[in-house]
């Protein structure tokens, strides 16, 4: 299900990573500038004492020489906790969802991070969920009837 939604919501992908570098991913968030903006100054605040870790160097080298916007960011040294947010989505198969996003820490497990969506149930939101589940369970690649390509309102009869 979630790769429906973003094949970068995969186990190993980065998704700060792949929020600045991939152009669907850009796509298909509709506050881009702010989640980008959250998430730079989160990746800040969780540095804490490992400023020196391999992994941290190599991306932040990484993302400062391919993405103007992590430059600016980062420059600015903001520092903010990961918290609750509402991922606002443009989806090319079912249009604008309006998710509730939560990330989760799994201990022992060298960083992993748990990445949970969903929507407010009997919403619109979760109408479409539904369906973009209904979709990939069944494997169809089709664009639906009513929906629009990144045009907003994406709606389903």
């Amino acid at each position: 299900m979630a790769t429906a939604l973003s094949p970068n919501y995969a186990p190993g992908v980065n998704l700060l990573r792949a929020i600045l570098l991939d152009e669907s991913e850009r796509e298909l968030l509709r506050d881009w500038e702010e989640l980008t903006e959250a998430g730079i100054a989160a990746l800040r605040a969780n540095v804490g004492p490992d400023v020196d870790d391999p992994r941290l160097t190599e991306l932040v080298g990484e993302m400062s020489v391919r993405s103007e916007r992590f430059r600016y960011l980062w420059g600015r040294h903001d520092v903010h906790p990961k918290r609750p947010l509402v991922s606002r989505l443009r989806h090319p198969k079912v249009g604008d969802l309006e998710l509730h996003a939560s990330k989760l820490a799994i201990i022992g497990t060298d960083g992993l991070i748990l990445k949970d969506l969903h929507a407010e149930p009997g919403s619109r939101s979760a109408e479409l969920l539904a369906i973009l589940g209904s979709l990939a369970a069944s494997g169809a690649n089709q664009q639906l009837p009513g929906s629009d390509d990144h045009q907003g309102g994406g709606s389903v009869a």
